[in-house]
């Protein structure tokens, strides 16, 4: 019988405090290979006893791997199999889809996604999914940042540069990094200069890269347009950095009676009625839902 806290996948997660946290599942919390050690002991073809890591150590790092993302408390549960599906909704069928297939087929360096659509479609719920996946079936390091929050903490180190850049370096160097809700704030030279020199850096040493964004980047002026909060040198760089998705369809918060929403701050996170997942229902075979079977490397 399969464990009825992680359902044998040896971890479990669960929101604490500012984040979704990670932790090593009872039924795995003592090893029965290594009892525990690390390690196990075999014998070469000349017969010397030597150590080599246990697969439980594996568990180890994804779990560090997943705590040193960051993911929000809020998005502790957000996964490709709770991600619900309107099938009259084929934008956000075929985003599911495409990012699905990132993950399915992702190698170092990728070229990363940019989910693009209106508020309350899915776009955050499907990078997170990304990022469990990945982190926990690829065992890649990889970290969440809000973007604005990111400002915020940069604007708290004015003025002292060593700090401003232990921010800015870690986002640099981890292989994969997700920025959620790129062009919020003010738009400032400020903040596209912040702005300017993390995505150059990864640019310049081929880092996968995912990000969301309300604003449209096939526009070319407005409000709603991705280069009015970026500018063009950045937007230059996204074109060739990500594969662009649109998650364009109903705001599924409006759908919600009041009486099942639950929030925090400005956000919005509900509990929905058991369903069949997405696996269940739409075809994941290669070519469904618009998928290329190219490769997504630059």
């Amino acid at each position: 019988m399969p464990c009825p806290l992680c359902g044998d996948k040896g971890l479990t997660i669960r929101a604490e405090g500012p984040f979704a946290i990670a932790r090593a599942c009872e039924c795995v919390a003592r090893c029965q290979h290594c009892n525990g050690d690390g390690y196990v002991y075999e014998r070469d073809e000349r017969g010397y006893r030597f150590a080599k890591p246990c697969v439980c150590l594996r568990d180890t790092k994804r779990i560090t791997f997943f705590n040193g993302a960051q993911i929000p408390a809020l998005y502790a549960d957000r996964t490709f199999e709770s991600f619900e599906i309107d099938t009259s909704q084929k934008k956000i069928q075929s985003a599911w889809g495409h990012t699905n297939h990132f993950c399915l087929n992702f190698d170092k360096n990728q070229q990363g996604l940019l989910l693009y659509g209106n508020s309350g479609t899915g776009k955050t719920h499907l990078m997170v999914a990304a990022i469990r996946r990945l982190v926990l079936e690829r065992a890649r390091p990889i970290r969440f940042v809000e973007f604005v929050h990111l400002l915020s903490d940069m604007k708290a180190s004015f003025g002292d540069r060593s700090r401003g850049q232990d921010l800015i370096t870690p986002l640099v160097e981890v292989p994969v990094l997700a920025i959620d809700e790129l062009g919020k704030g003010r738009g400032t030279d400020w903040e596209m200069s912040v702005l300017d020199e993390l995505i150059s850096k990864r640019y310049n040493t081929e880092r996968t890269t995912l990000f969301t964004t309300n604003y449209d980047p096939t526009k070319t002026e407005g409000q709603d347009a991705l280069v009015t909060h970026v500018g063009q040198r950045i937007l230059s760089r996204l074109k060739e950095m990500c594969r662009w998705v649109e998650v364009n369809g109903a705001d599924y918060r409006e759908k919600l009676s009041p009486s099942i929403q639950i929030r925090s701050g400005n956000a919005i996170s509900t509990k929905p009625a058991p369903q069949a997942s997405p696996a269940e229902r739409l075809d994941r075979r290669d070519g469904a839902h618009g998928v290329s079977n190219k490769p997504l490397h630059r």
